[in-house]
């Protein structure tokens, strides 16, 4: 993890003098620099005249039946080679909660569908939504390679790793992606192009705003607050303010047990001083 990853984990619990943190005073977001904000703002935003919605839930799951496990689950970074992903039993309830949220015209991606194929084969551009309930795998080594974690599927030719490089060249016109996924936001310091994350080939497909994660996430905790962000956003707040909304919200429900490393890794990125409703 860089400097700067950590000071960006940092800034939302600093305490101005008056006692509040900045997470209570103002709304954090960030851009990769001015000139990619000002370009976002420029985008024409997706003209779609209904709610369209894609969310996917990838996870090795245990056999249908199956108790979940008691033990404390993390959507997780791991090296691409022999890596064993452990299931995320609190995925597929997250995707369908986020469709159900904001309803519309939703797909739902979970179970044996979840694959790179039939990602790809959606009409990505028609959706102003894109949600990802998955594992992450961050290469600061090799950026281009870093991907989200779909099932296997080898008779469509895909291994199942969406990567960065086809990321970036896929047909997305979406308000909204957010990943939330282990370590999405995070990657190798390329000077003044930044860092190297998953964010950014979504900003370059397309999308105009991402919410990602800068280290790993617990499985539980992160859907009950992508619950409650996207309860925000339904009631038309605009992104970087439904963030915060939903992390105050989570402090106050679970008080010191909801500690920083649960909520504050989760970023806005790109133009997020908007809706996704209307």
């Amino acid at each position: 993890m860089s400097p700067a990853m950590d000071k960006e984990r940092l800034m939302q619990v600093l305490l101005a003098p008056q006692g509040k943190s900045l997470l209570e005073s103002h709304i954090v977001s960030y851009a990769p620099s001015g000139t990619v904000l000002a370009l976002l703002r420029q985008n024409t935003s997706n003209d779609s005249s209904t709610m369209a919605v894609l969310t996917v839930a990838a996870s090795s799951d245990s056999p249908a039946g199956a108790a979940a496990p008691t033990v404390k689950v993390e959507r997780g970074i791991y090296d691409l080679e022999g890596a064993t992903l452990p299931p995320l039993p609190a995925a597929e309830e997250e995707a369908d909660a986020v469709a159900k949220i904001l309803g519309g015209d939703s797909v739902v991606l979970k179970g044996t569908a979840a694959t790179e194929a039939a990602f790809k084969n959606q009409s990505l551009s028609r959706f102003r939504v894109i949600h990802f309930a998955v594992h992450g795998l961050v290469s600061t080594k090799y950026p281009e390679r870093s991907a989200l974690v779909f099932l296997p599927d080898p008779d469509a030719h895909e291994d199942g790793f969406l990567q960065a490089r086809e990321i970036a060249s896929l047909p997305i016109r979406a308000e909204l992606v957010t990943l939330s996924a282990c370590a999405t936001g995070t990657g190798k310091i390329n000077g003044e192009e930044g860092v190297a994350s998953l964010v950014r080939p979504f900003l370059v497909a397309g999308a105009r705003s991402v919410v990602a994660n800068l280290w790993n996430a617990d499985d539980d905790f992160t859907r009950t607050l992508m619950k409650e962000f996207y309860t925000q956003l339904a009631s038309g707040t605009d992104i970087g303010a439904s963030l915060k909304q939903a992390k105050l919200q989570i402090i106050r429900r679970y008080g010191t047990a909801a500690t920083p490393q649960l909520w504050a890794g989760f970023i806005a990125v790109g133009e997020t001083a908007q809706p996704v409703t209307h």
